[in-house]
């Protein structure tokens, strides 16, 4: 608080003036009092001293408005023109005094409203308002430059705005209000619609009788906004007789203007708390009061608030366990689950008719935590709104909201179903832990018996797709209902639960394939786990294949997924139109899971792919679609490779590899899968840097496959070169019936050497060597020789025409 003693000019230290007994007396100084008498008028105006020029230096002058009896003293200033800068005020300054108990208070010893100094009448709140009869302005000016001063009108407000109930002793700030003698009122900040001063504290404790409830309306609400949870200035209503009954809420801002509360039983009690500390209107962060537009300006009114007592608002004897009535409303309720729980919910008093120009909000609340995520499901026992239009339902309805919204400023335009009439169809489902209803009578010509219903808890496991029964996680994708969509683990893009496990089933068409592809993948996995074992959770995917004469299904596992490496495309073989995918998830440990698209595609004749053998030349050359150039976005390629000898095994030597992706991250847009066979993983391949052991690939038995996909959101890149050759076993003979690669010490075909490919491997180009330049020579002058004796037969011809 500032300290505050005039001016030395002044000659006042202690601020103590004799009560004059005229209207409007103006003494040999500048003091002046205004005086309320019963006959006399109530208002008038207040200048400064000189005015319209300006005021003196060195003046100290002290206003007095006195009303009588319980009359209040409004200030307002028209014009506002004294020398400073707010907050501080280092020149001239007004002080405003609205607390003070009797004319000749000492204010020095007296709490004051304010300083205010300035060039703008707006730098004031609109109203000034005393809490007694008493208000007293103090004007202090120093030596420097003056102001113009100051215009302003008074008024001696009539009580009855503030005769609000049976005021406690003073000095405490407190009303209570018998709702036998005031069944209906009004109650207010003390100085409304002035500004409240700091450090105040007013109750008001409204009590009726048994059977009776409380509503209050709150006609206008200004108090400041110091931050989250009101920790400087708030109002603060309690259902029941005291502070230590339920809280309904603590209030600040503007939110509660034309807000409506309720008591559950009849009494509330309700604070008004004001300190000091609020951010002044010219600090940095906040534009200056008078730069704000007129809706955002904060006038520090307090509330005014309007109440009734009746017995006729609704009994809440219809709320049964475990519902709870919401603290501060007419008939909301809300309902939480307990674990897959389940119960009734009825409208007011059903079965006897609902009462008329009500709104009662149900909140239905499934789990929603780490471990558990719910939805509501509701059945209609019973139904009768009756309306005369029940396409509009104007004359009372049910409005449901299915996915966690709700109604903007009380309007139901955007519900999800609004019933009227008979029973609706049911049972619904949310698509959210929340159901939220809406039950309205406010237009009601007629009241019905309203509605009965059963609400169950289940578990939601907010995965998109058809659930192929109400227990467990499992879902069905199916051609017929549409070609293309998105799977999802348990409650993505949130951390799937704990031991779970999900089935996703895909069913095409005989001339479909399926294509499965993922965007987001993310897994639990402890440090050093491999991403080929997947001891922990993972995402194992099949193809299914149907047997026609016994009617049985077989799952054949074609990928194990897990950590946080995206896994690539996979395309079914052409005759695989099933395809299944499981989620597991251990007791330890979750991530956020993963989201995949899948696909029901056409059989197209295939441009790429096919089967080789070693009965031709034993080895040869596979290509990406395109090679060199980029391959294509939705392509699919199958390439099998099976020796005649069991013996044998496939070489495969990668020796040019540019593909989208990478190992670490995944491969989600393109991916080359070789199955080498004898039951191990695929190797899945993409990026452009091969880990060595990837660069050479030898099968487990006689065969190998290449599977090579792009989904639709590929990009393309130069793709892939590779050599493949049978190793021939040397195992009949003792001794490489072929060629013997130098390093690797392969046995290959003998024809695959000199054919301009590397077949040895990895660092082994033996079959391509020098001996190969020999060999193309002596085939070029074999050639040549050949060609000779004809070429001199024709010369010799030609020359004997001649």
């Amino acid at each position: 608080m500032w300290w505050r003693q005039c001016q030395p000019g002044c000659g006042l230290v202690f601020l103590v003036l004799t009560l004059l007994s005229a209207d409007d007396t103006e003494s040999a100084d500048c003091n002046r009092v205004f005086q309320s008498t019963a006959d006399g008028p109530k208002n008038g105006t207040f200048t400064s001293p000189n005015w319209p020029e300006s005021y003196q230096n060195n003046l100290c002058c002290i206003y007095k408005f006195i009303g009588i009896g319980q009359e209040r003293v409004q200030l307002t200033f028209d014009q506002f023109d004294i020398q400073g800068i707010p907050p501080k005020c280092q020149h001239d300054y007004v002080d405003l005094f609205i607390r003070a108990e009797h004319p000749d208070v000492n204010l020095l010893d007296t709490p004051f409203l304010g300083r205010y100094c300035g060039s703008s009448a707006q730098v004031l709140p609109g109203n000034l308002v005393s809490m007694g009869q008493i208000f007293i302005l103090m004007l202090n000016t120093d030596a420097a430059k003056a102001g113009k001063g100051f215009l302003g009108t008074y008024h001696f407000l009539n009580s009855s705005l503030y005769d609000m109930g049976t005021p406690a002793p003073q000095p405490v700030c407190g009303y209570n209000i018998d709702g036998l003698n005031r069944p209906k009122g009004i109650i207010a900040a003390p100085t409304y619609p002035g500004i409240y001063p700091d450090h105040l504290f007013c109750f008001y404790k409204l009590q009726g009788v048994q059977g009776q409830r409380i509503r209050l309306h709150f006609l206008d609400f200004d108090v400041y906004e110091g931050g989250l949870h009101c920790p400087i200035d708030h109002v603060k209503v309690y259902d029941g007789y005291t502070n230590q009954d339920l809280l309904i809420g603590t209030f600040c801002g503007s939110v509660m203007k034309d807000r409506v509360l309720y008591s559950t039983g009849p009494a509330l009690h309700i604070e008004f708390v004001t300190r000091s500390g609020r951010v002044p209107p010219t600090d940095s962060s906040y534009l200056p009061y008078w730069e704000l537009e007129e809706s955002s300006r904060f006038q520090q009114k307090g509330f005014k608030a309007e109440y009734e007592f009746s017995d006729k608002f609704v009994n809440l004897d219809f709320i049964k366990p475990p519902a709870m009535h919401y603290p501060g409303t007419e008939c909301d309720q809300v309902i939480r689950s307990s674990g897959q729980s389940n119960g009734t919910v009825t409208s007011p008093y059903f079965p006897k008719s609902y009462p008329i120009n009500v709104t009662c909000y149900f909140y239905i609340d499934g789990l929603e935590d780490d471990k558990d995520l719910e939805k509501v499901r509701l059945t209609f026992n019973n139904f009768y709104i009756p309306s005369r239009s029940t396409e509009r339902c104007t004359d009372g309805f049910l409005a449901v909201y299915l996915q966690g919204r709700l109604p903007v400023d009380g309007r139901t335009d955007d519900a999800d179903a609004i019933y009227c009439g008979r029973v609706p169809d049911s049972p619904i489902v949310s698509s959210h832990p929340r159901m939220f209803l809406v039950f309205d009578s406010h237009h009601a010509g007629i009241a019905g018996s309203g509605f009965k219903a059963t609400y169950e808890f289940l578990t939601d496991y907010a995965v998109p797709g058809t659930p192929m029964s109400e227990e467990g996680c499992r879902f069905q994708y199916n051609t017929h209902s549409q070609k293309s969509g998105t799977f999802t683990s348990p409650r993505y893009p949130r951390k799937y639960p704990p031991n779970m496990q999900c089935i996703y089933i895909f069913r095409g068409l005989r001339n479909e394939q399926i294509r499965i592809s993922f965007d987001k993948f993310l897994l639990k996995a402890s440090d050093g786990v491999s991403n080929t074992e997947c001891p922990e959770d993972k995402v194992i995917i099949y193809e299914i294949t149907y047997d026609r004469d016994t009617g049985n299904e077989t799952l054949t596992n074609i990928g194990v997924y897990c950590k946080a490496i995206i896994p690539g495309p996979i395309l079914s073989p052409r005759g695989i139109n099933n395809m299944m995918v499981e989620f597991q998830s251990d007791f330890e440990g979750v991530a956020g899971g993963f989201q995949g698209k899948y696909e029901f595609l056409e059989l197209t004749d295939p441009t790429c792919g096919g089967n080789l053998t070693s009965d031709e030349h034993g080895g040869g050359v596979i290509t990406s679609p395109n090679y060199p150039a980029n391959y294509k976005k939705d392509t699919g390629c199958i390439w099998h490779i099976q020796l005649r000898d069991p013996q044998s095994k496939v070489l495969l030597h990668l020796q040019k590899f540019a593909m989208e992706g990478s190992p670490s991250a995944g491969c989600s847009a393109a991916v080359l899968r070789i199955y080498k066979g004898g039951g191990s993983q695929p190797e899945e391949l993409c990026g452009t840097d091969l880990k060595p052991e990837t660069k050479m690939i030898i099968s487990a038995q006689n065969n190998i496959t290449l599977k090579f996909t792009t989904s639709s959101s590929a990009i393309g890149n130069g793709g892939f070169f590779i050599a493949w050759a049978e190793i021939i076993p040397e195992v009949y003979l003792g001794y490489c019936s072929g060629f013997k690669c130098h390093a690797n010490q392969y046995c290959i075909p003998r024809n695959l050497v000199c054919d301009k490919v590397t077949h040895c491997g990895e660092g082994d180009t033996s079959d391509e060597g020098i001996s190969c330049d020999a060999r193309r020579l002596i085939s070029f002058l074999s050639w040549f020789l050949f060609w000779i004796p004809f070429v001199h037969t024709v010369f010799r011809t030609v020359g004997a025409v001649s």
